[in-house]
């Protein structure tokens, strides 16, 4: 291990041969979120590792086998993939339109972001990320079934709708809805402007629906 020259932003990480190649155990506290930010920060750097070992990965709190990268040349393993699921922080409009519907409903399940997928003819909610609830207000198990017309303003709908029809995905891309909040016991509206990394359109269980992810405060 001593030939290895270890990137900064893994020199508080523990290196061992694998019998798949390189891993980097995380110290406590770092989870998947933490390891992902890392693992884009220096993806650069674990390609070319990759190339001489095989394989790398980032092994956070909780994980057994992490956050890997492949060698570009070994064709049976997927970098987007980690632990056989759809990264999908990382997925392109691509990887996301080959997605199975296992492929997303993991995918959105283990998101580190505030994520969901949304049934375009009600707005309503199928799968959704544990961290929704920094954006909808309500508890995960609350959010799924339920519809969210009343959290978009119809013109900001309608505005994001247009942009999905035409180009079917959209990055960056900044709105403003309402967010519910609990107030002496009652569910009530407030006002919210956010940002989402992504909104692309998906097939999911045979229906179109909006991918939503990364969406947070601005």
């Amino acid at each position: 291990m001593g030939n290895i020259l270890i990137h900064p932003a893994l020199y508080d990480w523990e290196p061992l041969v694998t019998i798949n190649g390189l891993a980097f155990h995380a110290p406590n506290g770092v989870d998947r979120k933490q390891a992902l930010d890392i693992y884009c920060q220096i993806e650069n750097w674990l390609e070319v590792l990759a190339a001489s070992w095989g394989e790398v990965a980032l092994i956070y709190n909780g994980s057994t086998q992490g956050l890997r990268k492949f060698a570009m040349s070994n064709p049976n393993h997927d970098p987007l993939k980690s632990n056989d699921n759809l990264m999908i922080e990382l997925a392109s409009k691509q990887d996301i339109d080959n997605a199975t519907n296992r492929d997303l409903l993991v995918a959105i399940e283990d998101c580190s972001e505030s994520a969901a997928i949304t049934r375009i003819r009600e707005s309503k909610v199928l799968a959704c990320s544990n961290l929704i609830q920094s954006t909808n207000g309500k508890p995960p198990d609350e959010v799924i079934g339920s519809s969210l017309d009343s959290l978009w303003h119809p013109d900001q709908l309608d505005r994001l709708t247009n942009f999905l029809e035409h180009d079917g995905r959209v990055e960056n891309y900044e709105y403003w809805c309402w967010k519910w909040h609990s107030e002496n016991g009652l569910w009530v509206r407030k006002r919210q402007d956010l940002t989402a990394k992504i909104f692309q359109l998906v097939q999911f269980k045979g229906v179109q629906c909006r991918l939503s992810l990364g969406v947070a405060p601005v």
